[in-house]
């Protein structure tokens, strides 16, 4: 600590000042790091006052006594690590293959607390899967079928058959389908009458045809000559009957 000097010029005494560091907590603290852990710095304030503690000019300090406004700190190591959740008891599937999650996140530990940090921080180190797969067990079976088969007549009733099965959704055969849900398999199809394409040729040349065919008179040659249309279409018609 200097005494007071004389200024330059005047009689006036003026007060040498001397140095202080200042913090700026209440009460006062000492500076905190910059960083957690591992290496960092830490400032501080650094005022010029005089004995009579108003602030002056750094140029009426010594220059060679200012304490320093920064200095580097050492918090130690710093301790990085994956913490995963147990894994969800549900699967999101239902029924066959899935996935379960858990959470996986990263926490820094400083002296005997524990954070959770940026996961770029855990960048370094492999981190722990946050899904795995899973099989659903609650598979409800249910009825599956194939496609209707072709018909088997083109006219006057045919049937078309299909495979009707109770499977689980792991396709696994099961007895636990509702019967009453079944569906059927077999149906009947083409029921229309079969329509005999007639040739060119063969025309009514009767005007009374229509009851040459009620007299069942086709069967002989000259009548199914004069009367091939009527005659061929009552053929037609009795053999759909025939086949039903």
């Amino acid at each position: 600590m200097a005494g007071p000097r004389v200024e330059a010029g005047s009689d006036r005494l003026v007060a040498l000042g001397f140095w202080v560091s200042t913090v700026t907590s209440s009460p006062p603290l000492p500076p905190q790091c910059s960083v957690l852990c591992g290496q960092g710095h830490r400032t501080r304030h650094v005022r010029c006052i005089s004995n009579y503690g108003d602030l002056l000019s750094d140029g009426d300090c010594p220059t060679s006594h200012r304490p320093k406004t920064s200095e580097a700190c050492d918090m130690g190591p710093c301790v990085r690590s994956w913490f995963q959740s147990d894994w969800n008891n549900m699967c999101s599937s239902d029924c066959g293959t899935g996935t379960q999650r858990r959470d996986v996140i990263c926490i820094s530990k400083l002296g005997s607390e524990f954070n959770v940090t940026e996961t770029a921080e855990c960048a370094h180190l492999e981190k722990p899967p946050s899904l795995q797969p899973c099989t659903g067990s609650a598979c409800e079976a249910r009825w599956f079928s194939t496609a209707w088969s072709a018909c088997s007549r083109s006219c006057v009733g045919g049937v078309q058959v299909r495979e009707v099965q109770c499977l689980t959704q792991n396709k696994t055969l099961s007895r636990r389908c509702p019967l009453d849900l079944k569906p059927i398999k077999k149906r009947s199809c083409n029921t229309q009458p079969c329509t005999h394409k007639l040739d060119e040729n063969c025309k009514d040349k009767y005007h009374n045809c229509p009851v040459v065919v009620q007299a069942r008179l086709c069967v002989y040659s000259y009548y199914k000559m004069v009367c091939c249309a009527s005659c061929t279409q009552a053929l037609g018609r009795s053999k759909a009957k025939e086949n039903r």
